[in-house]
């Protein structure tokens, strides 16, 4: 990723954030969860280029689409057999942590479909995906920092 494009895609990142903090604001926790979905598969992105792994991750994807529960397993795949800054990071439990997040948000998205939402639920998920973003904005900034060294 060149200097020009880490620019657009912090400067993104950025923005999303402000939007973030605008729903949480305004008790619009739907709207937050969406927005916590999209910053977390924007960091597993910037995660896999910072470490050179995006064309060999994108090879093993075969032409399908990236996806953020492939994005995680690969990264986890990679903090266990490797030696790369990616263990030093995910060596812990946060990518479960996010990947059962994903689980309660998937859950949450089919419940509204059928318009069955509890506001403290909804407030729930969207308070726990704010903290795994933030947990992610700093050791994705942390890798990013590693990989340019």
């Amino acid at each position: 990723m060149t200097a020009e494009e880490t620019e657009k895609s912090m400067d993104h990142v950025n923005d999303q954030y402000k939007r973030l903090n605008k729903a949480f604001r305004g008790r619009f926790y739907l709207e937050a969860v969406f927005i916590e979905y999209m910053l977390m598969d924007d960091y597993m992105e910037m995660i896999l280029t910072a470490t050179d792994l995006w064309q060999s991750y994108l090879k093993k994807r075969r032409g399908h689409e990236p996806a953020l529960d492939s994005k995680i397993r690969y990264i986890q795949t990679e903090a266990v057999n490797s030696r790369t800054v990616v263990k030093k990071y995910f060596g812990d439990d946060l990518l479960d942590r996010i990947l059962a997040w994903k689980v309660k948000r998937c859950k949450l998205m089919m419940a509204s479909v059928k318009q069955y939402l509890a506001a403290e639920y909804v407030q729930s998920i969207a308070e726990e995906g704010k903290e795994l973003t933030s947990l992610m904005r700093r050791r994705c900034m942390s890798v990013r920092k590693a990989s340019n060294k």
